[in-house]
């Protein structure tokens, strides 16, 4: 999903630049929070690849031992999900604030673009 978000960001970047877009006075400040968006699904893509790294089950065991054997195993299992929450959680902090950045960032071009067309009709 993430990965999607900076694809479709760079997409769209690259529309804009080709379009009546690059004459809009002030355009620079929306390119920048459309570059902020782009930082932030690099680090949503981030804390994914945390979360699965947390996961209690991946990684080196002691010789002979099983992920879940005994208190330690227990202790590694809870600090793992704790870990995969909080890495999820961030994600997904990140993905409503990039979606509620981009319904913005998108309202004010379509606005910019709209002022550029009716100064040009009149």
């Amino acid at each position: 999903m993430a990965q999607d978000l900076t694809a479709t960001a760079l997409v769209r970047l690259n529309a804009l630049h080709n379009s009546t877009f690059a004459a809009v006075a002030g355009r620079r400040s929306s390119l920048e929070r459309l570059s902020s968006v782009l930082v932030a699904s690099s680090l949503v893509n981030n804390a994914l690849a945390l979360a699965l790294q947390a996961n209690p089950g991946e990684g080196e065991l002691p010789s002979g031992s099983r992920p879940h054997d005994g208190p330690a195993g227990t202790a590694r299992q809870a600090e793992g999900i704790l870990l995969i929450v909080g890495h999820l959680d961030e994600a997904a902090s990140r993905l409503e604030r990039s979606a509620t950045a981009c319904r913005h960032l998108a309202a004010d071009i379509v606005r910019d673009l709209t002022g550029v067309e009716s100064c040009r009709t009149h």
